[in-house]
């Protein structure tokens, strides 16, 4: 990791948050852990299902046990961190960034088994921090919706000062995701994006969030696909360049584990192995139900990610003016019917 990396986080690690709020976690660094051979099916595969039922209870003490036990597989802790809520405190919220941070810096190389080359670590990490955040941001935004008893709580024990420097933590983080992760996929960046977009919404009034959001999803649709990602399949991928065409979609991490499963799929069904097939049908076709396409095609959507951050607040702002015109309805229905129209339609007069 170079200098300007390690500045950018380290100097997260050192910033707001308390210690304590994450203390198991911590705790699993000070001890040595003895990665078994069938860690994946051992020990991931149990805490994936509790994750498919949403039994999240059994999923915060799994992983409790875990860490005493001096795992601090990043897999199992981003799993614990979704599933404990206490990022849905107000110091939950302000320890998180902080955590991953001195992770990241300084304990790299207790996340993962020995047995993961540079490139896939480096694509692992990536994945699962974005598998975090996209749970994360998910939940919030069932939260706003349903202007939820729990985010109401936390918004009651924010200030703005707190709000505003957990947001600049966001940034801060995201720049040192940028040059931690260069040469890998942008899955984390793109979800750390969304999330801070979330946070940004918590003080504005209960119409404006309405204005914001679609019509409320069902909390399950919020609780589904944190799947298990542990390939260690090479990652050729590079961060897209910054230009106006969209790049043609490239091989990311959880793509080429997509596809190793499916070619795996066809191999056993060839041997009538129909236990395994059987075993892999199911879990493709939860992938299918819950596909995101910007986690499997980075390359692809890495342009509008970096447009979004570059131009973050105005877009905000547009978003909040665009709620207030009465003719949003209208211009709705042209982008839908006509996108050639839309593009040629004059707006100057939103802008007034």
């Amino acid at each position: 990791m170079n200098n300007h990396n390690q500045n950018h986080l380290s100097a997260l690690a050192e910033g707001m948050g308390e210690r304590q709020v994450y203390a198991a976690v911590y705790e699993s660094l000070q001890v040595s852990y003895p990665y078994p051979d069938d860690f994946d099916q051992a020990v991931l595969a149990p805490i994936d299902e509790h994750m498919r039922v949403r039994a999240l209870p059994a999923v915060t003490q799994t992983c409790l046990t875990l860490f005493s036990q001096g795992c601090s597989d990043i897999r199992v802790i981003c799993l614990y961190l979704y599933a404990s809520d206490v990022w849905l405190t107000r110091e939950g919220m302000c320890a998180l960034l902080p955590l991953l941070a001195e992770l990241l810096t300084e304990h790299r190389h207790q996340l993962l088994p020995q047995t993961f080359n540079a490139d896939a670590e480096l694509a692992e990490i990536d994945l699962n921090l974005a598998l975090l955040f996209k749970k994360i941001t998910r939940k919030l935004g069932f939260q706003l919706s349903q202007s939820g008893a729990t985010l109401q709580q936390l918004v009651d024990d924010l200030d703005t000062d707190t709000q505003s420097a957990h947001l600049e933590e966001i940034e801060d983080f995201t720049q040192g995701l940028l040059h931690q992760l260069d040469g890998t996929e942008l899955s984390s960046v793109m979800y750390l994006k969304m999330y801070q977009e979330k946070i940004a919404l918590l003080d504005v009034s209960p119409g404006m969030v309405e204005a914001l959001h679609s019509a409320p999803v069902p909390e399950d649709e919020y609780e589904q696909d944190l799947e298990p990602a542990s390939t260690e399949s090479r990652v050729d991928s590079d961060l897209p360049e910054q230009n106006n065409s969209f790049a043609q979609p490239e091989t990311s991490h959880a793509l080429a584990l997509l596809l190793k499963k499916m070619t795996v799929f066809q191999n056993l069904l060839q041997q009538q192995d129909y236990l395994k097939a059987a075993i892999i049908k199911e879990d493709i076709a939860h992938i299918i139900e819950n596909f995101d396409p910007r986690l499997y095609f980075p390359a692809l959507f890495g342009p509008y990610v970096h447009a979004q951050i570059s131009h973050g607040e105005a877009l905000m702002e547009a978003q909040m003016a665009l709620s207030q015109q009465a003719s949003i309805d209208a211009l709705n229905e042209l982008y839908q019917m006509d996108l050639d129209a839309f593009i040629a339609l004059e707006l100057s007069s939103f802008y007034e």
